[in-house]
Formats: C-alpha cells, sequence, structure tokens
C-alpha cells in the first residue's frame, strides 16, 4: 500500500453548498463506493456502491472502522493519512479491499478532509480490477 499527496486539489472543493438531501442524492449516485468518517476512522455514511461492493448493509457498515476494509490495515492508518495530508486530499495506491466475505478486489482510495462538516473524512474507493485486467491483458500482446 503505497500513499501519495497531491497539492492540486481546490482549497473549497469540500464545501458541497446543498441542502443534505441534495447532498445525499449526490453522494449515492458517486460510481465509486464512498464512505464518510470521523477522524478515529468510524464510518458515519456509505453510499449504495460501498455496500455493494463491500457486501455490508448501510448499518453494518456503520459500525466498522474504514480501516477494517483495507487489508493490513489498522487504526495507525488513520494516523498516517492524517499526519501526511497536504492540502486535504491524500490518495492511497496498490492496496487491497476486503469484503465481507473476506474476498479482495485491488482499489486506489482517495481520502478528502471535509473541515465543514466537523472534520470528517470522505473515502472514495476505486475499485482498479477491471484496468488492472486491462493493463495485465495489454502486457500479455507486448
Amino acid at each position: 500500500m503505497k500513499t501519495r499527496n497531491r497539492d492540486d486539489v481546490p482549497k473549497d472543493g469540500a464545501d458541497f453548498g446543498m441542502p443534505a438531501s441534495d447532498f445525499e442524492e449526490l453522494f449515492d449516485a458517486l460510481w465509486d463506493a464512498a464512505v464518510i468518517t470521523d477522524l478515529s476512522g468510524r464510518i458515519l455514511e456509505s453510499n449504495s456502491r460501498a455496500q455493494l461492493w463491500y457486501l455490508y448493509s448501510k448499518s453494518e457498515l456503520a459500525s466498522r472502522h474504514v480501516y477494517s476494509l483495507i487489508r493490513d490495515a489498522d487504526k495507525t492508518l488513520m494516523n498516517t493519512i492524517l499526519k501526511n495530508m497536504c492540502n486535504r486530499f491524500i490518495l492511497i495506491e496498490n492496496c487491497s479491499c476486503v469484503r465481507k466475505d473476506k474476498t479482495s478486489f485491488p482499489a486506489e482510495i482517495a481520502v478528502v478532509l471535509l473541515r465543514r462538516r466537523q472534520n470528517q473524512l470522505a473515502f472514495f474507493i476505486h475499485n482498479v480490477t477491471r484496468r488492472d485486467g486491462e493493463k495485465k491483458t495489454a502486457r500479455e500482446k507486448d
């Protein structure tokens, strides 16, 4: 698992400036799995894609910590994220996410600090299974 900072993220990108119902609709419509946590990593909200990919219900996800969804991660991951966050954004590359049934999928995870939501974090989990398969096929053709 590798983390990388990015300096080109807008400073006010986490202020959605919309009614809660509009935010919930947008959050649930995201293509990637997404969870919002407190600073300790406890999941507060999840979208339907997170529930689908991880095989947990909304209430089951809400009783977990985000690091329990990432292979070989523990609560020290949250310290690393907060320590290395630059401009409220960090990218976790080449990680493996673990489903309820213990199967896994390769992922990249973008983490954004949501200061205007009482210092919460948004985790956007991008499943890279298909992309990794396409890269492997391309290498085999060469």
